[in-house]
């Protein structure tokens, strides 16, 4: 428990720290709108009764009036002013919101990207989103935040130290009831607290014991409705299948809900009757001391108002408190992601501000005893094994090998994306880690497998934003095999891929997509280019004609080819082979086959699928 509550008084220093940073403005209207609220909250159980004492002592109508005016220019006015502190309170929520949603953002491309491919530390962005923006169910929620995301934390805890405040306010009121009647108010307050905890447990055993259900259901309910099973439910008749699914997740939900709500109504009835009772006692008491003249009118109404407004608030008050609570749940996954480490020192190492910046000549790169493991395998499981190997300026080099041989970890490692376990990578003698991540992606570039096309035009799909020429747009079109198709089109670079936002433009088959991938890093024209899995959406006719169309137009770039298929490898100078992470064959096409080791064998299988004759050369 006392962990618990630490780990919650950290989340609210933490985000409340964050905040202030951001916007000292927004606090200022913060605790300006809570001095306003409660003054006009404390207005209206305190004016009236003197109002009401001019009026039963028999006041002139002056007497009477100038109350009356002043009590309603003062609630208007506050009225007016809360109101316009309001609006622009959620005006500065929203752009805090924006600030803490682009900062995770900017800490998510800085944090180190193999412990971002674990599932968890996706998971943990995707919560600390939610934390900031909303999106929470009301199964998480549990029924008591209207507004969620940063905005929600705040009204909660404006609501938090509103109602303390007019707690202590309501004080000044009590020095008019009987001992009597104010114990009798905080008891019924102290048994309608324990009302709202049952309510409480048994709205949080629905959301811990209904989840696993609620979330096969509303996995069964995206299926239904999501575009891309579509075809699956068609051919194979889905149907039923999901939709019992769905209905039986439905009904264990709903059995979980309804008895637990059991629970939550006897409470509500509890609550309703003892509040209720006490406040009928309440005016009963009063009406009885009016007619006995111990309380004049304005003391009637003071007095009753204030115990409503008394009891109503601590009820609001506890309602705040668990929101907060939960809200600090939340607000622990955006303060673990902000608190991660960057870049090395993930692996232990401190960032440096001074490493060297990689110019764009010509650089040999070693890679020296490299090991590599990833995180939360067994500590004896390497991906990677042993690789000593120097890449030289020009070469083609082609990384064939089976699946999960290490060939696309070999190709993380050399972009600076991994870091190696064991052993280093040098560029012209220094560690990778000298230089700085800007100069090494303008150093290098690569398409990977699972590359993305975004809903954007043709030409900032290639340029993603860079300066250039057309020329050198055209050029890299033209190098993808890319440009003819384009060049067709009403809009031609211009047009939008996947008619997302504007109606009738370029929707893409899959090798066109992958030539649009490839056209984008031949635009950046590094000096190092690594294509994994370049071909996998062509036909074998275009993918010769794009490997012909690369190597023709070769400016000196070092160039990898990853690939299961081994057209790339008699275009290659080099050929390595990778097998259960380590390089177990290297040389060139005719060397390879020669040795008629597993190079020759995945070779003749591959052209015997072609002709039957063993010549790829043939097709």
């Amino acid at each position: 428990m006392k962990t618990r509550l630490l780990d919650s008084l950290k989340n609210h220093g933490y985000i409340l720290g964050v905040a202030l940073k951001q916007s000292k403005l927004y606090f200022c209207i913060f605790f300006v709108t809570i001095l306003i609220a409660n003054a006009k909250d404390i207005a209206l159980v305190v004016a009236p009764k003197y109002i009401f004492d001019a009026m039963q002592f028999g006041g002139s109508f002056r007497a009477i009036l100038l109350p009356v005016l002043i009590y309603l220019a003062l609630y208007l006015g506050l009225h007016g002013i809360l109101h316009g502190l309001t609006y622009g309170k959620k005006v500065l929520e929203m752009k805090l919101k924006v600030r803490l949603n682009v900062k995770l953002g900017e800490k998510f491309m800085r944090t180190d990207y193999s412990f971002l491919e674990e599932h968890t530390a996706v998971d943990m962005f995707e919560r600390a989103k939610t934390a900031i923006s909303g999106g929470i169910s009301d199964l998480q929620t549990i029924g008591v935040i209207e507004e969620q995301g940063i905005s929600g934390y705040f009204e909660q805890l404006y609501r938090l130290i509103k109602d303390i405040v007019l707690l202590f306010g309501m004080l000044y009121v009590f020095r008019y009831m009987e001992w009597t009647t104010l114990v009798l108010v905080l008891v019924c307050i102290a048994l309608n607290t324990l009302f709202s905890m049952i309510q409480m447990r048994a709205k949080v055993a629905v959301r811990d014991k209904a989840a696993p259900a609620h979330a096969r259901r509303r996995y069964c309910n995206r299926l239904l409705r999501t575009f891309e099973y579509g075809k699956e439910f068609r051919v194979f008749g889905m149907n039923k299948l999901v939709v019992s699914k769905w209905q039986e997740c439905t009904d264990e939900f709903l059995s979980v809900r309804d008895y637990y709500q059991k629970r939550c109504w006897f409470a509500s009835i509890l609550f309703f009757v003892v509040n209720n009772g006490m406040r009928f006692f309440v005016l009963v008491s009063l009406i009885y001391k009016l007619r006995d003249g111990a309380i004049s009118v304005g003391d009637f109404t003071m007095i009753f108002a204030a115990i409503l407004t008394f009891s109503d608030t601590a009820q609001d008050l506890l309602q705040a408190i668990q929101a907060l609570n939960i809200f600090s749940g939340f607000m622990t996954d955006y303060r673990k992601c902000m608190q991660l480490p960057e870049g090395e020192t993930v692996s232990g190492k401190e960032t440096r501000d001074d490493r060297e910046e990689l110019g764009d000549g010509a650089y040999e790169i070693e890679f020296k005893d490299v090991w590599y493991r990833y995180n939360g395998t067994v500590e004896d499981t390497y991906a990677l094994k042993n690789i000593n190997v120097v890449l030289r300026p020009g070469e083609k080099i082609s990384v064939v090998g089976f699946n999960g041989a290490g060939k696309t970890t070999f190709i993380k490692l050399l972009l600076g994306l991994y870091e190696p376990t064991r052993g280093e990578i040098l560029i012209n003698g220094k560690n990778i880690k000298d230089y700085s991540a800007d100069s090494l992606r303008r150093y290098m570039s690569a398409v990977f497998q699972d590359y993305k096309i975004f809903a954007m035009s043709v030409e900032e799909n290639i340029t993603l934003g860079a300066d250039g020429a057309e020329q050198c747009l055209a050029e890299s079109m033209e190098r993808a095999g890319i440009r003819e198709r384009v060049e067709r089109l009403p809009k031609k670079e211009k047009a939008v891929i996947g008619g997302f936002f504007e109606e009738g433009d370029l929707l893409l088959s899959g090798g066109e997509s992958q030539k649009i991938a490839m056209a984008r890093s031949f635009f950046r024209k590094t000096p190092v280019i690594a294509l994994d899995e370049p071909t996998s959406a062509l036909d074998v006719v275009s993918e010769d004609k794009m490997y012909k169309s690369v190597m023709e137009q070769v400016k000196g770039e070092t160039i990898l080819f990853i690939s299961h298929r081994l057209a790339s490898a008699r275009f290659c100078d080099r050929i390595l082979v990778f097998d259960s992470g380590e390089i177990t064959e290297e040389g060139s096409h005719a060397e390879l086959l020669a040795k008629k080791g597993c190079y020759n064998e995945m070779w003749n299988v591959q052209a015997e699928k072609f002709n039957g004759r063993g010549a790829y050369e043939e097709i």
